[in-house]
């Protein structure tokens, strides 16, 4: 605007520098929702990482048996393939090797 009431410019280079920059201003609107979206996520995964932690201190010894809360803190997937073999993917992209188990 300040450029604007300094000098004449012409209305087509005045709407192709607004479109320009209302164009930046839209980009950059987005990949700052972006970047707000990715620290809530991270911020709930510390949370979580948290909560988990807690539950491990809370263990006088070596876990005895299968505790759900343990389990779903720290395995993301299984894999079970025909051929009896068994492949953890732990939370964080950390994949096991596959190792055979007899289910049967």
């Amino acid at each position: 605007m300040d450029e604007n009431a300094r000098s004449a410019l012409n209305q087509a280079e005045y709407t192709r520098k607004y479109s320009e920059l209302k164009d930046r201003f839209d980009r950059m609107q987005l990949a700052i929702a972006a970047v707000s979206n990715k620290r809530m996520e991270y911020a709930a995964k510390r949370q979580a990482i948290a909560e988990f932690i807690q539950v491990l201190k809370k263990q006088d010894c070596l876990i005895p048996n299968f505790i759900e809360e343990i389990w779903n803190g720290m395995v993301g997937k299984v894999i079970v393939y025909e051929n009896q073999e068994m492949e953890f993917e732990l939370k964080g992209s950390y994949k096991c090797e596959r190792f055979c188990c007899n289910i049967l």
